[in-house]
């Protein structure tokens, strides 16, 4: 299992360079779904977004997240349930 400390997950919008993007761009990446549901302490239901694969390839998903509380309403951890949704997305023509 994989751990992240809270200022990981709550920094800055993060950057990164993309095969996708047109070159010598950079795309700036939103704040995750995570980060939001930790901030706002709330989770966030049903959002959608699409994966980038190493290959190039994307795939759609929809994200979870449920940030996690003890008895004295500190947090202490998270669950980011993703669900693939290619198959509820329309296929297009090749």
């Amino acid at each position: 299992m994989r751990s992240y400390s809270r200022s990981s997950l709550m920094g800055e919008h993060a950057t990164e360079q993309s095969e996708s993007a047109p070159a010598g761009l950079i795309r700036i990446r939103p704040p995750s779904e995570l980060a939001i549901a930790l901030k706002q302490r709330r989770p966030i239901r049903g959002d959608q977004a699409i994966a980038e694969r190493p290959d190039g390839t994307r795939v759609p998903f929809m994200a979870f997240p449920t940030p996690l509380y003890d008895a004295s309403d500190a947090l202490v951890g998270a669950v980011n349930m993703l669900i693939g949704i290619s198959e509820r997305q329309p296929r297009r023509a090749r």
